[in-house]
């Protein structure tokens, strides 16, 4: 064997040597980790049990079912889970959210016909359903026309082709929910065909079951008044189940008129036909 095939065989030596090495290395990084590793897990385990008994003594069953699901949640997948995605997706289902929404009346058409009851003091009653929600809209100034109220839920930002509900004396627009929600807004524009202002008193009531959770009164003034405009009422974000919106003009022979009606609502409960966070716009 010449010096050069001496030095390959040593070499090739080396590198099995290095290789061997490296390998008993490896190993026992991985046994060390591994023991570390259930260290931990001893100590989570430890913890949680820690947390079981104590939450024993809470009174809150509600809080206490939580505590325990996210707590089974942990012990069931210690360890074992890697992938986060997953680990997500189950804190989004284990997590309460409030779903936004609006009012559904706002994409019927004139052919959405109501349900109309005349009442003694010679008012009307129009009832419109949908999905479980029901409005009812008195006219107390009947004209001798077919009219549209169902017109007040209507968008009027075209130009173009104004979409409103005209009338004249008092008028009444309840809202019935199918569940209890909290109003975080309400939204509606007014208008006047004989006036430069909108001159009217408006009564808001929020009401959850037989009482009244909250009273809104807009008086009659130049903040309140105010034509072709776009208001918005915060509310207090009090449960209710029904709304009632009470206007009473100046002068009975006013012709207002009333359009955009609609409600930002929020649940913790919705049914699939609800959509989550809508836009309002807003001008």
């Amino acid at each position: 064997m010449n010096d050069e095939e001496f030095d390959g065989r040593l070499r090739d030596v080396d590198k099995h040597l290095r290789f061997k090495f490296l390998k008993f290395k490896c190993k026992f990084m991985f046994k060390i980790l591994l023991n570390e590793l259930n260290a931990l897990n001893s100590e989570l385990q430890k913890e949680l049990r820690n947390i079981k008994q104590q939450i024993e003594n809470i009174d809150d069953s509600e809080i206490k079912t939580y505590i325990q699901q996210q707590i089974q949640n942990i012990d069931d997948n210690l360890v074992l889970k890697q992938d986060k995605n997953i680990v997500a997706l189950e804190k989004k289902f284990l997590k309460k959210e409030s779903y936004y929404f609006k009012l559904p009346f706002g994409v019927m058409g004139i052919h959405n016909d109501p349900s109309i009851n005349d009442n003694i003091d010679k008012s009307k009653d129009y009832e419109f359903k949908k999905y479980g929600f029901t409005a009812n809209i008195r006219v107390y100034s009947v004209p001798n026309y077919i009219i549209y109220p169902n017109n007040i839920f209507d968008s009027d930002e075209d130009d173009y082709q104004l979409i409103f509900f005209d009338f004249r004396g008092k008028l009444i627009i309840e809202i019935n929910f199918p569940f209890q929600v909290k109003v975080d807004s309400i939204f509606f524009r007014q208008n006047s065909r004989m006036s430069k202002k909108f001159n009217a008193r408006k009564v808001l009531q929020f009401i959850n079951g037989t009482k009244n959770v909250e009273t809104k009164e807009l008086e009659i003034n130049d903040e309140n008044n105010k034509p072709r405009h776009l208001y918005e009422i915060k509310t207090s974000g009090k449960y209710i189940d029904r709304f009632s919106m009470l206007i009473i003009p100046d002068n009975e022979e006013d012709q207002l008129s009333l359009s955009n009606f609609d409600m930002l609502l929020e649940t913790e409960t919705p049914p699939l036909s609800i959509v989550r966070n809508p836009n309002h716009k807003k001008k």
